[in-house]
């Protein structure tokens, strides 16, 4: 066959964290004894979205995933499938099957929890008699655990939006982030002499807790240490979008419509009204000298 087979990992990847990686390291290691391509199965949408009907806070978005997938892992061979209620009533091993002819599967990878196919039917051990009966390798990869607890998307995604940002980052592997384009704001942040730079919020991730968080700017190919504030600034406006709102420190260029990167380190405060703009000035004061602390104390 002029085709090369495929190592491939099923799943849906999202945050593609510690657990994750122990997956994606075997899929790298059967092709290199192999030789076979290292690939990834992935699907553009949630199956929860449509399997129980219910919105999915993600950690990443597909573009980051794909992303983190190639440069953390080396795997290019990243393929992207539709999840439609077409693809949710498909059998599992019809699902396989056309892996196996389409794509020349040679080898599965996947976890000890994954599940797919109409109704969830795909079990690792129908995985295991698909792959054996096929002449196809099979990997089930163990749960990984960090400090006593197992790692996965669903306690990622709740630390993100308690504000627990330093459990998030040690569950990934790196810091949570968020990606977007600069937009015009209300140069609120000016006003008061902290000039800010705004994101918009995609209504498909996970939100961190609103509140100010030590984080850091990438943007035009720089990062910067920055103070970013997430909320409905109730100081200012009693019925506000929830924005994210950053300053980056030592910076005062010209950034809109550029793209950027806010990394999460660690949570400083809550969100809270204050009773003027001169106490809340006050106040980011404090916040700012905080980060900076934070920033030289753990050497980021």
């Amino acid at each position: 066959m002029a085709e090369k087979g495929r190592v491939i990992a099923l799943g849906f990847f999202d945050g593609v964290h510690i657990g994750h990686k122990a997956l994606l390291d075997r899929v790298n290691e059967r092709a290199a004894e192999h030789g076979l391509i290292p690939s990834v199965i992935n699907f553009d949408t949630h199956p929860d979205s449509l399997v129980f009907n219910r919105t999915v806070g993600l950690i990443y978005d597909n573009e980051k995933r794909i992303e983190i997938i190639n440069k953390e892992f080396g795997i290019s061979d990243i393929i992207m499938i539709h999840f439609d209620r077409a693809m949710m009533e498909t059998p599992w091993d019809e699902f396989l099957s056309l892996l196996l002819e389409k794509h020349f599967l040679r080898w599965v990878v996947i976890g000890y929890d994954f599940r797919f196919g109409w109704k969830g039917l795909g079990t690792p051990d129908k995985v295991s008699d698909f792959c054996r009966n096929n002449g196809l390798g099979f990997d089930l990869i163990p749960a990984v655990e960090k400090d006593g607890e197992t790692v996965s998307s669903t306690i990622i995604r709740r630390c993100i939006t308690r504000g627990e940002m330093e459990k998030a980052e040690a569950l990934l592997g790196r810091p949570y982030s968020v990606s977007g384009k600069i937009l015009h704001g209300r140069k609120v942040g000016t006003r008061i002499g902290y000039p800010t730079i705004n994101l918009k919020i995609s209504e498909k991730i996970s939100v961190p807790s609103f509140g100010v968080y030590a984080t850091e700017t990438l943007v035009k190919g720089n990062k910067y240490h920055s103070i970013t504030n997430i909320g409905i600034r109730p100081t200012f406006y009693t019925n506000s979008e929830i924005t994210m709102e950053t300053n980056l420190f030592d910076y005062s260029e010209n950034l809109y419509e550029e793209n950027a990167e806010i990394f999460f380190y660690k949570k400083i405060r809550g969100e809270k009204k204050f009773s003027s703009p001169e106490e809340l000035t006050v106040q980011i004061s404090k916040d700012v000298a905080e980060v900076r602390r934070f920033f030289a104390e753990n050497g980021n």
